[in-house]
């Protein structure tokens, strides 16, 4: 069983468990995933294996996860295909430094999120 944070309300709160065992509060108004895996202390990764998509999910200021971020997944024949998307999106970063250089090879890509109360899906 788990702790029930003081602030849950059953009109606006769900309780959700990851796969590691620990229930976690989540606005009602999310679809629920096939499954939740906590990554990180901050981080919950919601896997919606018929859309083909992992949604992001980050507490806000209350202790609630809010969805931030949706990573998509497309392929066709010529090329595949991985999509970043959201409302929590703060900033996007290029390499390691911060400067985007066409010439050279892009080798990784820093998606920045913050998660606010207020935000909707």
């Amino acid at each position: 069983m788990c702790d029930i944070p003081d602030n849950f309300d059953t009109e606006i709160h769900q309780l959700i468990e990851t796969i590691s065992g620990k229930w976690l509060m989540f606005p009602k108004a999310i679809p629920l995933g096939t499954f939740f895996i906590d990554i990180e202390e901050n981080f919950v990764l919601g896997v919606h294996k018929a859309d083909s998509n992992i949604c992001v999910y980050i507490p806000d200021e209350n202790g609630v996860y809010q969805h931030v971020s949706n990573i998509a997944f497309q392929s066709n024949e010529d090329v595949s295909t991985i999509c970043v998307n959201g409302s929590g999106i703060k900033d996007i970063r290029y390499d390691l430094d911060d400067r985007y250089n066409p010439t050279a090879p892009l080798r990784a890509l820093f998606v920045d999120l913050e998660a606010d109360s207020d935000q909707t899906r």
